[in-house]
């Protein structure tokens, strides 16, 4: 009963559609007593590559629930999971679910104003925004975690800070 309002908000959005092979590339991020978390990247399109930490707890009986980490304005994935962030403004989040059995992916996102400026211009001349890239990039990165035999793709959550509240919604 949904779909038709999902569609109409993806066009009002102005969402780009990526369906370029995946080609993931890992590298090491963190590894504690608890979790191992990796930067993972992902082809969007010809020259375009998202770019997530996706992070598992150590001790996982069997598939696990996944929450998609957004983080905020001038900020970056190292701080949902309490790293670079000296005020302790996000409270470690993606740790303390790492801790109670999540999978953890948080999404690198565009968030400087002069880049974030720059690109909202080149997609308003496709007839697309800015908010429709990250939209896309984030449904992408989704669509790939998904498949990894770690991740419940039937559990799948959001949880996001200031602009990564934005893309949450």
């Amino acid at each position: 009963s949904c779909e038709e309002h999902r569609q109409r908000w993806s066009r009002t959005v102005g969402e780009f559609t990526f369906d370029a092979p995946f080609n993931p590339q890992w590298e090491p991020f963190f590894e504690d007593e608890v979790a191992v978390g990796q930067w993972l990247s992902i082809d969007l399109d010809d020259g375009l590559t998202a770019r997530a930490v996706l992070a598992l707890p150590k001790n996982r009986p069997g598939k696990l629930p996944l929450i998609i980490a957004q983080h905020g304005i001038s900020s970056s994935p190292e701080r949902a999971f309490g790293l670079n962030d000296p005020k302790d403004l996000y409270h470690a989040y993606g740790r303390a679910l790492l801790a109670a059995g999540y999978a953890v992916l948080a999404p690198s996102n565009i968030t400087n104003s002069a880049p974030r400026a720059r690109l909202q211009r080149l997609c308003l001349l496709l007839g697309k925004t800015l908010a429709g890239l990250e939209v896309g990039k984030i449904r992408r990165l989704l669509s790939f975690a998904v498949t990894l035999p770690a991740i419940d793709a039937e559990r799948v959550g959001m949880w996001g800070i200031s602009l990564g509240g934005m893309y949450t919604m």
